[in-house]
């Protein structure tokens, strides 16, 4: 569920990484390699690690028991998504200082309309989901069917099987 959102962010990182570091004929003098292309490698460093402290489950799983309360791997895995995203931040910032000149030369100034225009589109969407999932409250809790929902079943399928209303079933006898 998270690698392809991950992947498809990073595709400009992926290329960018890729230029420096794998083809270094890319390299001119109007395109030297500076320093958040280092940020972006520990970045992808610490992403892999990340992937694989949470798939790995190490280390308790070399020692069970001992690793319960330090150093667990989900403990090691959300130090590593720290460090990853701080390395991430520093190479934005870098990447934002380094190329200011030419981003305040060829982009619009911000004004107040497209701005304004922006953050009122966002408030619309967030009011359309907030509408969209209050509408449906009123039918959850009068216990009207909602397509696809489980109203309407006795405990929604999580009844144990040999007990009625509750208790025991009880037998003709």
């Amino acid at each position: 569920a998270f690698v392809y959102p991950f992947l498809y962010d990073n595709i400009p990182l992926f290329c960018r990484v890729r230029g420096v570091c794998v083809c270094p004929r890319l390299l001119t003098p109007s395109r030297p390699p500076h320093d958040a292309v280092a940020g972006y490698c520990y970045h992808l460093l610490f992403a892999l690690l990340t992937a694989f402290l949470f798939t790995s489950h190490l280390p308790e799983r070399l020692a069970p028991g001992r690793f319960d309360y330090i150093g667990h791997s989900h403990q090691l895995f959300h130090v590593c998504a720290v460090l990853g995203t701080h390395f991430q931040l520093e190479a934005v910032l870098c990447d934002a200082r380094s190329r200011r000149g030419w981003l305040r030369g060829h982009l619009p100034v911000p004004g107040l309309p497209g701005t304004f225009g922006t953050a009122g589109l966002a408030l619309l969407g967030n009011a359309a989901i907030i509408g969209a999932f209050t509408a449906a409250l009123p039918c959850a809790s009068c216990g009207c069917p909602i397509p696809g929902g489980v109203q309407g079943q006795v405990g929604g399928g999580l009844e144990q099987p040999g007990l009625v209303g509750g208790g025991p079933a009880q037998g003709r006898g």
